[in-house]
């Protein structure tokens, strides 16, 4: 069971960020047309970075497929990111949640469940239940 659901939880955290990175894709694309001045600065800079190892006449298209690249990588960077938050973010309020909910005590081993002893240690460490200090 753990197996399936390890599986199911790769599977849609993949496809997450792979949704999200062509959004993000989507978003950027606006800003990468020809009338664009940061497209050309990006473009000289690659043409003249590339141009001593393929030719300076053939500089052009790798230029371009290496603005893409960078497109990519920097919107799946971007997905990746989002998607870490997310999961965090429901670690957290999952955590939260587990933490909150007491646990049945057993009268055969004498102990008072996990709630109960979290707050005798707390107790035991600040003087009160609460954590209060007087």
């Amino acid at each position: 069971m753990r197996n399936i659901g390890g599986s199911v939880g790769i599977a849609a955290s993949t496809s997450t960020v792979q949704s999200g990175a062509q959004r993000r894709e989507r978003l950027f694309a606006p800003h990468l047309t020809l009338a664009s001045t940061a497209l050309h600065h990006c473009l000289e800079t690659a043409t003249n970075l590339l141009a001593p190892h393929v030719g300076s006449a053939n500089a052009v298209r790798p230029a371009y497929a290496l603005i893409d690249q960078l497109t990519i990588q920097r919107a799946q960077l971007l997905s990746y990111v989002r998607d870490f938050q997310v999961l965090s973010f429901l670690a957290l309020l999952l955590h939260s949640r587990i933490a909150a909910v007491p646990t049945r005590s057993s009268p055969a081993r004498g102990g008072g469940g996990g709630l109960r002893a979290g707050l005798l240690l707390l107790r035991r460490c600040t003087g009160n239940a609460h954590g209060y200090r007087a």
